[in-house]
């Protein structure tokens, strides 16, 4: 899954305030669903610190797009999952 494509599509797809929205992250690999604490809670803060940076990533993304870009009379070269273009 390209994460930052997901943020960024739920951004401009969905009435979201991303500031108030949950983000719930599945574990779908077997052998990291385990139940020791002590195991589980360095799994955790990675998936933690992935998810927070790509959701940093794409606020920044929108933000570049939505308004910095908008404020200077530039137009956006694609959007969403339309290819960007030199």
């Amino acid at each position: 899954m390209d994460w930052l494509d997901h943020q960024l599509a739920a951004r401009e797809l969905l009435a979201i305030d991303p500031a108030k929205t949950y983000l719930v992250v599945e574990h779908e690999y077997p052998k990291a669903r385990i139940q020791d604490m002590t195991r589980l809670a360095p799994i955790l803060a990675g998936s933690l610190a992935f998810t927070r940076a790509i959701d940093a990533a794409a606020a920044a993304m929108y933000a570049l797009q939505h308004e910095v870009l908008a404020a200077q009379g530039i137009a956006v070269q694609g959007v969403g999952r339309e290819p960007y273009r030199s």
